[in-house]
């Protein structure tokens, strides 16, 4: 039997890695003021539209957002650990976009957007 893959309310052009050590947790609310963004992208659902922004400290870590400008969207923080993309290690933004950006983010910003759309 075929193993089915999960459907998606959001589209993604490449695959993102996947691995046991590569996770997320939960973080407070974080100031990006003087963080690096290393990537953003906006998914349209109608009029209403869900982000998701990519940073890095200064020291290395990288954060995550998932937000909307609508007032009735709660704001979600996240670290992900586990993460080894070779142009952070060179203090610059990863050359092939989204190509890096995990499965395991991408499919929670997907159960985000589902929550907040319904």
């Amino acid at each position: 039997m075929r193993k089915r893959r999960k459907a998606s309310v959001t589209a993604w052009s490449t695959g993102g890695p996947t691995s046991r050590r590569i996770r997320w947790e939960f973080a407070s609310h974080f100031d990006a003021r003087g963080m690096r963004c290393l990537y953003g992208r906006g998914d349209h659902f109608g009029s209403w539209i869900a982000h998701m922004d990519v940073w890095q400290t200064k020291d290395g870590r990288i954060l995550a957002r998932f937000w909307s400008r609508s007032d009735e969207v709660d704001w979600c923080s996240y670290e992900v650990f586990g993460l080894r993309v070779p142009a952070l290690d060179k203090g610059r933004a990863p050359a092939d976009g989204e190509r890096w950006i995990p499965k395991c983010l991408r499919d929670e910003y997907d159960n985000w957007v589902i929550s907040e759309v319904s």
